[in-house]
């Protein structure tokens, strides 16, 4: 389910089309609407986290995932 959050909301929502690093940023994830995004509502900081421990992982490795465009 947080990779899910990753692909589909993180980097993968309309919302990320046509910011700079194509991924929302920690402020406008964390202000997404509880009713349209409400699975990790209580928990985005910790999510954010995991993102970013993701995204360094993968550079670090010269990697990519499907949301890479």
């Amino acid at each position: 389910m947080v990779f899910g959050e990753f692909m589909g909301v993180i980097k993968g929502s309309e919302d990320t089309i046509g910011t700079r690093d194509r991924c929302l940023d920690r402020g406008s994830y964390k202000s997404l609407s509880v009713r349209n995004q409400g699975t990790f509502y209580h928990k985005r900081d910790d999510i954010y986290d995991l993102f970013v421990a993701y995204t360094k992982l993968k550079q670090q490795r010269q990697d990519y995932d499907a949301a890479d465009r």
